[in-house]
């Protein structure tokens, strides 16, 4: 499968599911160099739709060991109507509003009973847009999506079978020179006749012939198929008169139906080649083993095209009550998601704050313990401190009572007499007398305060029998 857009393939195994009107078709293709790689492969024949359908799918998954994602939908095409509309308008924005407009017409539904998608295919010079559009009953879908999440898959896509085949196309078709080219694709009740233009689809119409008919009853249906496949071929170049089909590829279920293409060629006017479904994919598995008759009439290739390039499929025929289910879902887990995160950070918060308390408190303990280590070598080192300022004091002998008195003779005036002179254990002089007149005796203080050896002098005086009596409190210095 070599193409400039598997650039846009997944890297991881696609698993596309096909559930038709009789068959679920289930294949698991995985990137490989040189084209795709069928790992996986699961067929299983159903009368009728059931719940126990989607059990079904999800023990075949199991069994099979399928990978659960990416998950591709395939409807196929006779569920679906494909329209070709030219749209006067090379603006996209443009281009999707005319489309919103033309799809109540094309269609008998009303727009809640219909699911659509389109995808230009091309814009030509005098301005119109060629758009291909797909209408498909919302019921039909939403069944099975239903289906698929009782199976427990969560489909990412779901694309109509036509996409899938233009995929296939656009890898397995014979010869590089190939412009315009059918490709007939024969499944057990239906075929998809399509025409292709490289990486377009420019027809499309399902014809209600299968291989079933064409194998059991060949005389009457390969009559009315090649009749069909004619008539397709006369609405084509009646819709597009500048395009002529160069070749006629026949897949699906073609190869196990003999002399189909050798019928069709004389009367499609051109050659008509047979080619595998798988094509270029290759195909690992043996399970089931296809060459079983009642899996004769079983195409696969528009599930092998979606596969090999997810990346090409533009149509997402997604129900609204599906998509606003899984926005409502994605919602749901942002806000979780936002929840645990502001939990986890304030849970973080929370934990970080407690770690410093603990740590603080941690260190006060380790402080107190120190503290209550050092405290007799504290309380030893405070006794022998005051020890030394006793020492000191005492050994200081200025401040000796003979001193005292000393320097006391020395500053008294002859208009002072000291009756008593007393120096106490706490460094503080008290001095008692008489003066001769209340300016002698404070003279007398002002000296004491101006001497070195005393500070803060303060006294009380009162008249005595025509003297002053005195009584002067003053402190040694350095003792104060």
């Amino acid at each position: 499968m070599n193409n400039k857009k598997q650039s846009a393939q997944s890297k991881k195994p696609v698993v596309v599911i096909e559930i038709g009107n009789e068959w679920v078709k289930m294949i698991q293709v995985e990137p490989a160099r040189g084209g795709g790689r069928i790992s996986r492969l699961h067929l299983e024949r159903f009368s009728s739709f059931s719940e126990s359908m989607g059990q079904s799918i999800s023990k075949a998954l199991k069994a099979g060991k399928f990978a659960r994602g990416p998950i591709v939908g395939c409807l196929p095409r006779q569920m679906a109507n494909i329209r070709f509309l030219e749209l006067p308008s090379t603006d996209v924005a443009e281009i999707a509003d005319m489309v919103d407009l033309q799809i109540g017409k094309q269609t008998p539904y009303s727009r809640d009973e219909i699911v659509s998608g389109y995808r230009i295919i091309g814009a030509d010079p005098s301005g119109y847009t060629k758009v291909m559009l797909v209408i498909a009953q919302q019921s039909i879908v939403r069944e099975r999506f239903h289906l698929l999440e009782e199976a427990g898959l969560a489909i990412d896509a779901m694309s109509v079978s036509t996409e899938g085949l233009l995929n296939w196309s656009m890898f397995n078709m014979p010869g590089n020179n190939a412009k315009t080219v059918m490709v007939i694709d024969i499944d057990a009740t239906y075929a998809d006749s399509a025409v292709m233009d490289g990486d377009k689809v420019l027809f499309s119409r399902s014809i209600l012939i299968g291989a079933e008919q064409l194998l059991e009853d060949p005389a009457v249906a390969r009559e009315k198929f090649v009749a069909e496949i004619g008539r397709s071929i006369e609405i084509f170049n009646g819709e597009n008169h500048d395009a002529t089909i160069s070749r006629v590829i026949l897949t699906g279920a073609a190869q196990n139906i003999e002399g189909l293409a050798d019928e069709l060629e004389p009367t499609l006017e051109a050659p008509v080649e047979t080619v595998d479904s798988f094509g270029s994919a290759k195909l690992v598995t043996r399970k089931p083993d296809l060459q079983q008759a009642e899996y004769h009439a079983i195409s696969l290739a528009p599930l092998v095209g979606m596969g090999a390039s997810i990346g090409n499929l533009e149509f997402n025929l997604v129900p609204d009550a599906v998509r606003l289910r899984k926005s409502l879902q994605q919602k749901a887990k942002s806000l979780t998601a936002l929840g645990i995160l502001v939990m986890s950070v304030l849970i973080a918060a929370s934990m970080l704050i407690t770690l410093m308390l603990c740590q603080r408190t941690a260190r006060l303990d380790e402080l107190k313990k120190e503290l209550e280590k050092i405290r007799p070598e504290a309380n030893r080192v405070a006794g022998d401190l005051a020890i030394a300022k006793e020492l000191h004091s005492r050994l200081d002998a200025r401040r000796a009572p003979i001193n005292v008195v000393r320097e006391l003779h020395a500053l008294i005036p002859q208009t002072i007499h000291l009756a008593s002179v007393f120096v106490g254990e706490d460094g503080r002089v008290a001095l008692k007398g008489m003066g001769k007149k209340f300016g002698d005796v404070n003279d007398f203080i002002s000296m004491l305060e101006d001497s070195d050896l005393f500070c803060d002098a303060k006294g009380d005086q009162k008249s005595a029998k025509g003297q002053v009596a005195f009584d002067i409190s003053c402190a040694l210095e350095g003792q104060q």
